[in-house]
């Protein structure tokens, strides 16, 4: 336990979302007490109220999900009708001080009977929601930087219960296939940046996810949730899982003095080969950008050992 960090426990009814900022400093969402009944507030390094971060009267509904801008603006997103008496339907953005930043009009945002349970921010600055049409069918919207509607965007995921954006772009989600020839099941899908199905990720069948993380080199993804099996393989309600298909190498063919073998993976993804006497210490060989489903390799090196072994290694 950091006893450096100590907010104060009357303040706090439940929480919904956190996010910490580059400065330290925690934007908390939820319902809090002797403050107002729902909305957001932010705490300092230390855990105590922000007093700079104007609170105002709050949102008229309950907040679900907290993003931050490359600016460091503040998207907030919910099922609420206004932010401190101003009419607004679902998604607000803030400015860092936490009043409400007029230029920012999310023109999907309309209908009362809409709620947004989720929003992220993709690397190029699109938000990226899941909107929950009349209280029982989610599916993905995506508007532009300054809230209008991305018409580029369209996912047939829905009955969606987690997602994270990946640094390409790519987005990872756990939902229903609505096209044709899709399973009625829920599995997790990745995405391309518009939308469509990825059709070198082979969807993983799974129970019930209520999280994903993607780990910093983005080449495996954490799930957590209700769940026993992952593709069959026993797993209880936490696993990790690769990204991207896992390489393979032919049998080395020896001639004119060179060993060459075939890689096969993911196309348009780097690898890189390495090579070992013992199976203990590796040296990498160089790298190869796999184009083709079959990409060459050749060691004009490999006669100078009287053995030896080869791996290919995703690196990113």
């Amino acid at each position: 336990m950091d006893d450096g960090f100590s907010p104060s426990t009357n303040t706090f009814l439940t929480i919904s979302a956190l996010i910490r900022q580059p400065n330290g400093k925690v934007i908390v969402a939820g319902k809090f007490k002797n403050v107002f009944e729902s909305g957001i507030i932010r705490l300092n390094e230390d855990g105590t109220m922000d007093s700079n971060f104007i609170r105002g009267e709050g949102t008229a509904g309950t907040v679900s999900s907290v993003a931050l801008q490359s600016d460091e603006k503040i998207l907030i997103a919910g099922a609420f009708f206004s932010f401190n008496g101003v009419g607004k339907i679902n998604l607000v953005r803030l400015k860092t001080d936490g009043t409400m930043d007029f230029g920012f009009t999310a023109t999907r945002m309309t209908n009362i009977s809409q709620t947004l349970r989720s929003i992220s921010v993709e690397p190029d600055g699109k938000i990226l929601l899941v909107v929950t049409e009349a209280g029982f069918y989610d599916h993905l919207v995506r508007l532009n930087q300054d809230g209008g509607t991305d018409t580029s965007f369209t996912s047939p995921l829905s009955s969606i219960s987690a997602l994270t954006v990946g640094g390409d772009g790519r987005i990872y989600a756990m939902g229903v296939n609505n096209q044709p020839g899709g399973n009625l099941y829920s599995k997790l899908y990745r995405l391309n940046p518009d939308g469509s199905v990825d059709s070198q990720f082979v969807p993983i069948e799974i129970g019930l996810v209520s999280a994903l993380a993607l780990e910093p080199d983005r080449l495996s993804l954490l799930l957590a949730g209700h769940f026993i099996r992952v593709n069959g393989v026993p797993r209880t309600s936490l696993a990790r899982i690769f990204t991207v298909a896992q390489p393979s190498l032919t049998a080395a063919d020896y001639g004119g003095g060179t060993y060459r073998f075939l890689l096969t993976g993911e196309t348009n993804r780097m690898y890189r080969i390495d090579a070992s006497t013992t199976l203990l210490d590796w040296l990498a060989l160089g790298t190869v950008s796999l184009i083709n489903s079959l990409q060459p390799f050749v060691d004009s090196n490999g006669t100078s050992f009287t053995r030896r072994f080869y791996r290919a290694v995703a690196i990113h």
